[in-house]
């Protein structure tokens, strides 16, 4: 008997592979082996949010890409993602991604957001723990200075940045006790610009104690985590699995917060023990501002519900 989680994947997997063409929900729910009513509770239940609104961040995600990755006319594009309209297209392409699909493709700087990316089986196992967590909303009070090695990477390619943390851990290995940083942003000086390249990721530890302390080291970036309000989420699971939780704070937690992307840095911070064996906890702070004081030139769609209260202080 297929276990609720296989159901859900099993709609996924039919999604997937129907991104491009018409997905009447009966036709979801009968691939999934399940009515239509049924299907919209578990996935809710499982997922976090509506079936709808996955397929939709599904095909922006998939959007996105033919816009980084081709010449293709928007209006077309919107078409082929199942949109009556240009129009209605762009504003739900908005909503995703903080601007409009001509200024996505038009300025990589803009590509910071990730859409939404489909999980793994376990990563979908990982997702309902996160959903039992929601982040807290904390203000990071002293500016952080970091050094570490960085490359440009596209979203999906975890497996450059693995090999970037063996490359760093073996050229200076850690204390267990060590707190180490992964940053994410979206450009940096000493980062090449490359066609597919959509972020730079740094591996990086607090300066006085980083790579190459004591002296120069070629190759060694230094950048700073400025003040501000982030999202804090809390990934307790193998890091293999980190993707899926980065990919919730993202695309499912931040279009319904009220809050929208700010310009600053993200990063994860954890104790050197996660990677050398012992208990993963992963700390992802996503950098937010209010949705009413964002300083986005487009009209983002984003300000939903913005929250009563300030973050709590701390750093």
């Amino acid at each position: 008997m297929e276990t609720a989680q296989q159901h859900v994947q099993a709609a996924m997997d039919y999604i997937e592979a129907h991104l491009d063409t018409p997905l009447p929900l009966d036709r979801v729910a009968a691939a999934a082996g399940l009515t239509r009513y049924h299907l919209h509770r578990l996935f809710q239940a499982h997922y976090g949010e509506g079936l709808k609104a996955y397929i939709r961040k599904r095909r922006l995600t998939w959007a996105a890409a033919r816009l980084r990755g081709s010449d293709v006319r928007i209006l077309d594009l919107a078409l082929d993602c199942g949109f009556e309209s240009q129009a209605a297209f762009t504003r739900a392409f908005k909503a995703l991604y903080g601007t409009a699909p001509g200024r996505y493709r038009a300025r990589p700087a803009r590509r910071y957001q990730s859409g939404l990316r489909p999980p793994t089986p376990p990563g979908l196992a990982q997702r309902r723990r996160v959903l039992r967590a929601p982040p807290d909303l904390v203000e990071w009070t002293q500016p952080l200075t970091l050094a570490g090695r960085g490359i440009g990477v596209a979203f999906e390619d975890q497996a450059a940045v693995e090999a970037l943390w063996m490359s760093v851990l073996d050229a200076d290995p850690p204390a267990p006790g060590d707190t180490l940083f992964g940053v994410t942003l979206a450009d940096h000086p000493a980062i090449a610009d490359m066609p597919d390249r959509c972020l730079v990721y740094v591996a990086a530890r607090p300066e006085e104690g980083g790579p190459g302390k004591g002296g120069a080291d070629e190759g060694l970036i230094a950048l700073d985590i400025p003040a501000g309000p982030y999202a804090v989420f809390v990934h307790d699971g193998p890091l293999e699995t980190l993707l899926d939780t980065v990919n919730y704070a993202w695309a499912s937690w931040l279009p319904r917060s009220g809050w929208v992307k700010s310009d600053r840095p993200d990063f994860e911070r954890f104790r050197a023990d996660a990677v050398l064996g012992g208990p993963v906890r992963v700390e992802l702070w996503v950098s937010v501002e209010r949705a009413d004081r964002a300083g986005d030139d487009d009209d983002t769609g984003q300000a939903e519900r913005a929250a009563e209260n300030e973050p709590p202080c701390t750093g």
